[in-house]
């Protein structure tokens, strides 16, 4: 009842404008491909962090794979992670959720995934 009645919400306010420029949709078979989301579009984040498995198992929340940044924050992400897994450290693009239903982190569609070397020192 309560994503419905969010989802409703966030509908009416793009429909008055004061959403911009948001979509629907997730990524098709990928991990939280079951978690539905509406995107805001009009802004693109970059990030890096290190791959991590999503919250223990609950039903009612889709599980979704998250990325610890190294300031501590913890993006859950949705859409193709192009084969990177837990343990990599990446650099994710895409833009943020305006709404989701995946954990209560805040969301990030992952439009591109780069696998980067971590630092070593000398």
């Amino acid at each position: 009842m309560r994503a419905a009645l969010l989802a409703g919400s966030a509908a009416a306010l793009a429909g008055c404008g004061l959403l911009p420029q948001i979509s629907g949709g997730g990524g098709r078979g990928a991990p939280g491909a079951d978690a539905a989301a509406v995107w805001r579009d009009d802004v693109r984040l970059v990030v890096a962090g290190v791959l991590a498995e999503p919250d223990a198992p609950r039903e009612t929340v889709p599980q979704c794979p998250v990325v610890i940044l190294d300031d501590g924050r913890i993006y859950a992400l949705i859409g193709d992670l192009g084969g990177a897994g837990p343990g990599d450290r990446v650099e994710l693009t895409g833009p943020p959720a305006a709404w989701s239903t995946c954990q209560t982190y805040q969301v990030l569609r992952a439009d591109r995934v780069d696998v980067v070397q971590a630092w070593a020192g000398r």
